[in-house]
């Protein structure tokens, strides 16, 4: 475009001419962004530790991928992760390179990357409205600064606003949506050969960071590049699309090519998140909330365009038209009750592009007939004031949403644990692959932190399995925790049966005052669900008399009813420890807290209870010294109460050879060595 086209006044009369003025504040608009994305979006500098959530599954994924399996493997050996790519890649090796914790290089690393996502907003909205300075710098104000209207439940990751995903630490989604912003400024490139070569790459880094953002990115270029054929009367952008579209295959085929091949041998994607939680809907009730200011705005300029004779302004027609594309996709997913690969919420947050874009007219449009200051002001009070509350709201929430040493509803010690893990992810990228059997209660952050691969594990909504493991692996996620509960029924005999049949390298106890725990029971355990089969029917529902199986999605648990009575599948051995792990409901805690003797009888041969007073809400722990004789363990419910583990300690010359710091807590041990003090 020459510059005397640019000089040119607008063909849409709703903006105005630019002026020396527009361009200062256009510029300080701009300066405005760039800071608040790069001081407060970044949280400020938050430097996250034991992130959990998708980073916990990212996080293990990155970590098999120092080793062997560069293409990323699940927590079982074998298992291909359908989630993995660049990201997990990229962070995980750079991590490995410098010697330093994933969440800490992904916490440093998203401070400048939260300057990416305007700096891709600016450029889309210089080829919407070139020589226009104001509804350009409008969009990258809006699309950076602008937060829900303070409500806690739509912020930040459950929010469906694109500005909202701009919040520290980078995830997968939020480079897919940059992506995509490039993407659609590649559309309206000029030059033939940049729109194939942009949109190209584009797309096949969306199919290497997020499939489904994928999925939905390729339908909307498809759809733009069948409505300029269908206007243009022409074949060239049909053609354009399909070379684009090779392009985008052929630069991410390392990644889908052996996806498909597993999911044509599962017959399918394991896709199915925690299915408690109630499916994303948008209506009256909460558009405005969810949108903030953005949906004003927005709503402002449908009605200009409706009260306007002449037709849609053709810069934005484009994307309006993917609005109205996307909508039908909401009727779909509220239609089959919630999905996956094409969810209510993902598409809301692709749908507020666009969005953006028409607010970002209207504002444009009205700031520009306002003199200097009273423009200034309209840009602070109307633009950025609004979204100060749920900015606020979000920065705590984000702070808020991870305590080291807490994961699964349960406490760990950080202390006693990162070494651990760091020796763990050592052994990874030396032998490639590396087995640790362990506690059910530990085996799925084990692998999180340390990408060592686990015979069995409980998942949590964010870790999905992706692929059928009986197809890929020989064994079946029923069948690994059938064999993962035999494990530690019956003390260091099975643990080595265990460990010898999963082929593991490491084998991780915990050591309390001198003993052993080598005999474990997740209660909750024997009542889990294949993966594909987990639904809302199965989160809760009676499994025997009193006993209530709760599937809370980072962790399960089994519910005792007022007067049942549960035992583990082993007995307390002589001279044994005996620890009860559980979780205290808020409803249960009065003026004068909660003790173990208002919860629970916990009887294990003539054992003495050692702690237990004073339990606050969340993970609680009681411990029971066994006499000489032993005897059967039992846990009798005076409340109806959660009921987590229960574990078994006893005397062994191994406690004190393990890997680990001094004291008590988790310790390594080499099978050969734990199995040979064990025969």
């Amino acid at each position: 475009m020459t510059d005397a086209a640019v000089a040119a006044a607008p063909a849409d009369p709703f903006l105005t001419a630019p002026s020396s003025a527009t361009r200062r504040l256009a510029r300080a608009m701009l300066l405005g962004a760039f800071a608040w994305a790069g001081l407060v979006l970044s949280g400020p500098f938050l430097v996250a530790e034991w992130i959990v959530g998708d980073i916990a599954y990212h996080r293990g994924v990155a970590s098999t991928m120092i080793g062997a399996a560069w293409q990323g493997e699940g927590p079982f050996v074998g298992l291909l992760t359908y989630y993995g790519g660049l990201y997990p890649l990229l962070v995980g090796r750079l991590a490995s390179a410098i010697d330093v914790p994933f969440d800490l290089v992904l916490s440093v690393l998203s401070w400048p990357f939260g300057l990416v996502w305007p700096a891709a907003c600016w450029w889309l909205a210089r080829r919407i409205w070139p020589g226009q300075p104001l509804p350009v710098a409008c969009f990258v104000l809006l699309a950076t600064v602008t937060a829900p209207f303070t409500h806690r439940v739509l912020l930040w990751v459950d929010s469906p606003l694109a500005s909202a995903q701009d919040v520290a630490p980078l995830f997968p989604r939020d480079v897919a949506l940059i992506l995509l912003v490039v993407a659609l400024g590649f559309v309206l490139d000029g030059r033939r050969r940049a729109r194939v070569v942009g949109i190209g790459l584009s797309i096949g880094g969306i199919v290497l960071v997020h499939l489904q953002m994928a999925l939905l990115a390729g339908f909307l270029v498809s759809v733009l590049a069948i409505a300029q054929s269908v206007r243009r009367r022409e074949r060239g952008p049909l053609l354009e699309l399909v070379a684009a579209g090779a392009l985008a295959l052929l630069v991410s085929a390392w990644w889908w090519i052996p996806r498909v091949a597993a999911a044509v041998a599962s017959r399918g994607l394991w896709l199915g998140g925690y299915p408690g939680a109630p499916p994303f809907r948008l209506g009256p009730d909460n558009v405005f909330m969810a949108f903030g200011v953005m949906a004003v705005l927005a709503l402002l300029g449908l009605a200009v365009l409706a009260a306007r004779s002449r037709p849609f302004p053709r810069e934005l027609a484009p994307f309006l038209l993917c609005v109205v594309v996307l909508l039908p996709l909401v009727v779909v997913d509220r239609v089959i009750g919630g999905s996956d690969l094409v969810s209510e919420r993902r598409l809301w947050l692709i749908m507020s592009i666009p969005l953006t874009l028409l607010a970002a007219w209207t504002a444009a449009g009205i700031i520009g007939r306002l003199r200097p200051l009273s423009a200034a002001a309209a840009v602070v009070l109307v633009l950025v004031v609004p979204s100060i509350p749920g900015t606020f709201a979000t920065a705590a929430l984000v702070r808020d949403a991870w305590e080291p040493g807490r994961a699964g509803g349960r406490l760990f010690d950080a202390a006693a644990w990162d070494p651990m893990f760091a020796d763990l992810l050592d052994r990874v990228e030396r032998d490639g692959r590396h087995v640790t059997l362990t506690y059910d209660a530990y085996a799925t952050w084990v692998w999180s932190f340390s990408g060592s691969q686990v015979p069995s594990l409980w998942l949590p909504g964010p870790f999905k399995l992706g692929f059928d493991p009986a197809v890929l692996t020989g064994t079946g996620y029923l069948e690994r925790v059938r064999a993962q509960e035999a494990a530690f029924s019956g003390g260091l005999p099975t643990i080595c049966v265990g460990a010898r049949a999963s082929g593991a390298g490491s084998v991780i106890l915990d050591v309390r005052s001198g003993r052993l725990g080598i005999l474990d029971s997740t209660p909750a355990s024997p009542y889990r669900v294949d993966p594909s089969e987990r639904s809302q029917a199965t989160i809760r529902r009676t499994v025997g008399a009193g006993l209530t199986y709760l599937d809370n999605g980072g962790y399960d648990a089994l519910r005792l009813a007022l007067g049942t009575t549960w035992s583990p599948p082993f007995e307390a051995p002589p001279g044994s420890l005996v620890s009860v792990e559980w979780t205290v409901p808020v409803a249960l805690i009065g003026p004068d807290g909660v003790t173990v003797g208002d919860l629970f009888r916990i009887e294990a041969g003539s054992g003495k209870l050692l702690a237990g007073a004073g339990l606050s809400t969340g993970f609680a722990q009681a411990a029971i010294e066994v006499g000489p004789e032993g005897g059967p363990i039992t846990v009798t419910a005076l409340r109806d109460s959660d009921l987590l583990r229960v574990t078994a300690f006893v005397p062994s010359e191994a406690a004190i050879r393990g890997t680990r710091q001094e004291g008590d807590g988790p310790s390594r041990f080499d099978p050969a060595d734990l199995c040979g003090a064990g025969s």
